[in-house]
C-alpha cells in the first residue's frame, strides 16, 4: 500500500467517480481506494514508473474543501501505459516532478487534507486511456479519449493478492519479494566460467 511502513489505514472503495474537470476525459469505470491516514504521513509509489503530473499548488484540501475538484495529487505513468492518481496531497507536499523516474516504495510526497471529507486520507487510483475505433468516431464520438479504472489488487500477508475489504484496516508493509517484481532490474544469469587458457609455446 501506498502508506508508510508500520502505519495503520483503514481502507475503502470509491466508486462513484468524481466531477471531471475542465478538459477532463469522461470515465467509464471509476475505481479508486481511499487510505485513512493522519495529516503528514508520507506517500509512496507503489509502483515503479515515471511521473507524469504533479499538481500540488492548491490549499482547499487542507482548508475544509468538500470537494475533490482542487485535489493536489502526482500522477504517474507505467510500463504497461496505466496511470496511476495518487492523492491527496498537502500543497507543496511533492518530492518528485514531472520526467521523475520512481521506484515501487519510494516516498513520492506528504498526505494532506486535514479537513478533507472524513479526515485526512490518502486515494490512488489506476486508469488506462482508451481511443475508440474509427466505427466509434463515426458514430459521432470525435476521436475523444475514455477513461478505464482498474480495480485495484494488493498483496496481503493473510490472503496473497486480492482486493482489499471496505472498512477493514491494514498495516503497511514493503515485502522485498514484492518490490522487487517492479525494480526493472535484470535477473541475474549464470555464472561466468573462466576460459581455459591458451598454451604457449
Amino acid at each position: 500500500m501506498p502508506s508508510s511502513p508500520g502505519k495503520q489505514a483503514q481502507a475503502y472503495e470509491l466508486q462513484n467517480p468524481p466531477k471531471p474537470g475542465a478538459g477532463d476525459p469522461p470515465t467509464k469505470t471509476f475505481y479508486a481506494i481511499r487510505l485513512k491516514t493522519k495529516p503528514g504521513d508520507t506517500l509512496y509509489a507503489a509502483r515503479r514508473g515515471v511521473v507524469n503530473e504533479v499538481d500540488v499548488s492548491s490549499d482547499q484540501n487542507d482548508l475544509g474543501a468538500a470537494s475533490s475538484g482542487d485535489e493536489d495529487y502526482i500522477e504517474i505513468v507505467h510500463k504497461d501505459c496505466s496511470f496511476a492518481h495518487y492523492g491527496v496531497l498537502r500543497k507543496d507536499g511533492s518530492f518528485v516532478k514531472p520526467g521523475q523516474v520512481v521506484e515501487a516504495g519510494q516516498p513520492i510526497g506528504l498526505i494532506g487534507g486535514d479537513k478533507y471529507g472524513r479526515g485526512s486520507e490518502a486515494r490512488i487510483s489506476v486508469y488506462y486511456n482508451q481511443v475508440p475505433n474509427a466505427s466509434q468516431i463515426g458514430g459521432g464520438n470525435n476521436g475523444t479519449i475514455d477513461r478505464a479504472y482498474v480495480p485495484l489488487k494488493f498483496w496481503t500477508k493473510r490472503n496473497g493478492k486480492g482486493m482489499l475489504k471496505h472498512g477493514a484496516v491494514y498495516i503497511s508493509e514493503f515485502p522485498a519479494s514484492i518490490l522487487a517484481q517492479e525494480t526493472g532490474k535484470p535477473k541475474p544469469g549464470p555464472k561466468n566460467h573462466k576460459a581455459p587458457g591458451k598454451a604457449h609455446s
